[in-house]
């Protein structure tokens, strides 16, 4: 080792195994304070501590979601590009998949829950019908031409924004041909709904 002033400092071996001893004693320490803290079994129950309960869990379910995600985003992704996506970087095409996500999955959820309603009402017959297909086709192709017309850093021609919305559409409206049908109002069903 060399002092600050330049000179050697001979070491003796049992001076060093003293020092190796409780550079090794600290290290442990900090591995055990680390380990107790960031523990994603027990909990530590000190007061200030980092508690991580059911991450595991949570790191799963976010793992399935993301992969589910990538896998459409992918899909939608080559469909799009076939029917003449252009972009100009990869940034561009991530933000037009980050805004197009962030507006057909509330746009879908709503328009699912219209039907449901519009069905319990008995002001259409079943949420799964043409208004069904009608809504699930003009659901993309609204939303990608607001997306279309306000970025212009990605564009899509019209032809393939209807093509992509009806296929994306039919795949929607059959996905949801086995969900079950809301109950009627007047129902038995829909009685014990309101009562809670």
């Amino acid at each position: 080792m060399d002092r600050a002033d330049g000179t050697d400092v001979v070491e003796t071996d049992t001076a060093r195994c003293e020092r190796l001893l409780e550079d090794a004693r600290l290290f442990k320490a900090k591995l055990r304070t680390a380990q107790a803290v960031f523990s994603f079994d027990t909990l530590s129950k000190q007061e200030g501590a980092i508690t991580i309960k059911g991450s595991k869990t949570i790191l799963i379910c976010t793992l399935i979601v993301s992969i589910i995600l990538i896998v459409f985003t992918s899909l939608e992704f080559l469909i799009l590009k076939i029917l003449g996506l252009q972009y100009e970087s990869l940034w561009s095409l991530l933000l037009f998949f980050l805004v197009y996500g962030m507006s057909e999955i509330p746009t879908n959820l709503f328009l699912s829950a219209c039907l449901k309603a519009l069905t319990t009402l008995d002001l259409i017959q079943s949420h799964t019908g043409l208004l069904a297909l009608f809504f699930h086709i003009a659901s993309p192709f609204i939303v990608l031409n607001i997306i279309d017309s306000l970025m212009t850093s990605v564009s899509i021609s019209q032809l393939g924004i209807l093509l992509f919305s009806l296929v994306t559409g039919l795949v929607g409206w059959l996905s949801i041909q086995q969900d079950s049908h809301p109950p009627k109002r007047g129902s038995k069903e829909f009685e014990a709904y309101e009562k809670r």
